[in-house]
């Protein structure tokens, strides 16, 4: 996808401006970052729109986002990394490792998705889905898998009936649980999930997912390429913006 390759993009640029940080002057260094947050606003604003035929990652009728990351480490050094990032760094609302193998870490998460805020009402969505890394020598292949949706309300009250030990040793038998979930065919390819005050919320919630899986796979290029240092002084940027 253009979206893809142009993030992609970005971030060696960013990548670059770190490794050659005592080179650039102050003022050019803002130059260049104007520069790049320009081309980030002009991609976020033409996040795909989605259609039948060829713009949805699909695997067997199943929406399916992959990606091959090189990296000059060992299959080891791999393992340990993505493991590290899942543990340390990812921070998803909800998850936890599924398998945890030499040369394979699979992860069922949930992530916060918000959408849009007004000053009165947030639109925002639970995203489900699974992490599957493989690893050799050089290579991470990730794919994220088994996507789902609840709205935030709901995902809530599934929360609270879930506090219920009776209601929990009762399941199947109790109906309190079944709350709406939406696959990622309904809402990336049917476009069947629909709000009063919001146009194309199907199509907002696909942009706003991408967006994050598309996150997720940047910070793991990172995890993976960048040296030691220049992690910890990404990890160290991150933290101070998330603290403002």
């Amino acid at each position: 996808m253009t979206f893809l390759f142009a993030r992609v993009w970005i971030s060696k640029c960013f990548h670059v401006i770190l490794q050659h940080n005592l080179f650039i002057t102050n003022m050019k260094r803002k130059v260049y970052v104007l520069l790049l947050s320009l081309i980030v606003l002009f991609c976020s604003n033409s996040l795909p729109v989605f259609s039948k035929s060829d713009s949805i990652p699909l695997v067997n009728g199943k929406i399916t986002f992959m990606e091959n990351i090189n990296a000059n480490l060992t299959q080891k050094e791999i393992h340990d990394r993505i493991l590290d990032y899942v543990n340390n760094d990812l921070k998803p609302v909800e998850g936890f490792v599924a398998m945890d193998k030499p040369d394979r870490i699979v992860c069922n998460l949930t992530d916060y998705i918000e959408i849009s805020k007004q000053m009165m009402q947030t639109f925002a969505m639970y995203m489900n889905y699974t992490a599957t890394f493989l690893f050799n020598d050089s290579v991470c292949s990730m794919k994220v898998s088994n996507i789902t949706f609840m709205e935030k309300e709901a995902f809530d009250k599934q929360k609270q009936w879930e506090k219920n030990p009776d209601n929990v040793l009762n399941y199947p038998k109790s109906n309190s649980i079944l709350q709406p979930i939406y696959s990622a065919e309904q809402i990336f390819l049917d476009k069947a999930y629909s709000l009063t005050f919001y146009r194309k919320a199907s199509q907002r919630i696909a942009k706003a997912s991408v967006y994050r899986i598309e996150e997720v796979i940047e910070e793991i290029v990172d995890a993976l390429t960048l040296t030691e240092k220049e992690l910890n002084l990404v990890k160290r940027r991150v933290n101070r913006a998330q603290n403002k």
